[in-house]
Formats: C-alpha cells, structure tokens, sequence
C-alpha cells in the first residue's frame, strides 16, 4: 500500500510534506533487520519503498539530512546482506539516490562512513550490484567536499585501480567513469596515482588516458585562477 501511495502522482506533492514522517516513522523501522523470513520479507518493502520515494525525489535534501543518522545503518546492514543480492542492490540504489539528492549537504565526517561500504560491493560476487556501487561512487565523489583527506582520496584511487583491470568490461568502464569523477578533488595526488597504477596494470592505456585527462583539467584549472 505504501509502495502504491508513493507511486501515486496526484498524491506527490501532500507525499512530499510528510517525507520525513514516512521516513524516520514508517520507513525506517520496517527495515530493521529481525530474524525470520517474514521479517526479511517487511524489511526488503521498506527499502523497495525508501528507494521509490527518493527515486520520485519526494524528500527533499534537509529531511534526507536529518534522516541520514538512522538511515545509515539500514543501508549498511543491507549491503552486508549475504543472503540477499536483492538487499544488496536495493542498498546500493538507495544510497545511490541519497547522495544525488544531498550533495553539498553531506559532511566529510559522513561521507567516512559510507566510503568503505561501497568499497567493499566491489567485491560483490553479483556483478550488477558492482555495476551499481560504481553509479553510487560516481555520486560519492561530486559529494566531496575541497581539502577533504588525502590519505583516504588516495586508498579509494587504489583500490578503485585495482578494479579498472576487471576483466568485465562493464565494471571496467563502470570503473573508468568513477575514476573520470575523482580527477576534480585532488589533479596532483590523482596523477600521482595513476601514474603508479600504469606501472602495474593490465590496462596500462587507461591508466594514462586518465591521466592525460587530469594534467588537460589541471592546466585549465590553473588559467582559470
């Protein structure tokens, strides 16, 4: 019925003025993980659900904000789901949406949080949630606010090179992409890194095409100033 309500266009606007409501009250504790088939059965609505009402962009950035602290969790227990590629993917769309819409919104501090959950659905033994992670990734990165660390920048470009050698070419160019959106934080480090990465990958040409294209940005980012 939720599910139906939110799909509901002519509702979408009333929908939108209870978001957090639906959310924080109806939504979230539906997805607690609780032993039991039924209860997985509950949990995986409530985030078919929470996914329709981002995907229908039905809250905005501040109740997504404010949402975020208990919200997390769920998604978390959800990509760690071993039972489930169903939660898993639902997760990583969940998320996905959830940095679209907040973008700018999110700390540095919470963005530390999600990094390594996505991190570890590269390793996902379904290669359509890695598809997915690499979509959520992409928005990880136009999340990240200037000066944020370096040293976990770098761990995420490393393991993120690693992964461009894929042999799906799917992920691979899932992998690209991502690694297409990282440029803009850091040209210097990602230079560095690619540079490294060249050295010993099986794609050595992606390496230094992406590369090539983070001196191109650096030299404009440096005319502009």
């Amino acid at each position: 019925l939720t599910h139906f309500l939110i799909n509901e266009e002519e509702l979408a606007e009333a929908l939108k003025a209870h978001a957090p409501a639906i959310l924080l009250q109806v939504l979230i504790p539906n997805c607690t993980w609780r032993a039991g088939q039924s209860n997985n059965k509950i949990r995986k609505g409530g985030m078919v659900c929470i996914h329709a009402l981002l995907q229908r962009r039905l809250a905005d950035a501040a109740s997504l904000n404010a949402a975020f602290t208990d919200l997390l969790p769920i998604v978390k227990s959800a990509l760690d789901d071993s039972f489930s590629p169903d939660n898993r993917m639902i997760a990583c769309l969940i998320l996905s949406c959830t940095l679209s819409e907040l973008q700018s919104e999110i700390s540095g501090d919470q963005l530390r949080e999600v990094y390594p959950e996505l991190l570890k659905r590269l390793d996902d033994s379904n290669d359509k949630i890695r598809v997915a992670v690499c979509e959520a990734l992409v928005m990880f990165f136009k999340c990240l606010p200037p000066n944020w660390s370096r040293s976990l920048y770098e761990y995420i470009l490393r393991t993120l090179f690693v992964h461009l050698d894929d042999p799906n070419l799917e992920i691979q160019q899932g992998i690209y992409a991502v690694l297409e959106t990282a440029i803009d934080q850091d040209f210097t480090t990602f230079i560095n890194e690619a540079r490294a990465a060249a050295a010993k990958s099986s794609h050595p040409r992606l390496c230094e095409e992406l590369s090539r294209k983070a001196h191109t940005l650096r030299a404009s980012s440096e005319e502009g100033a």
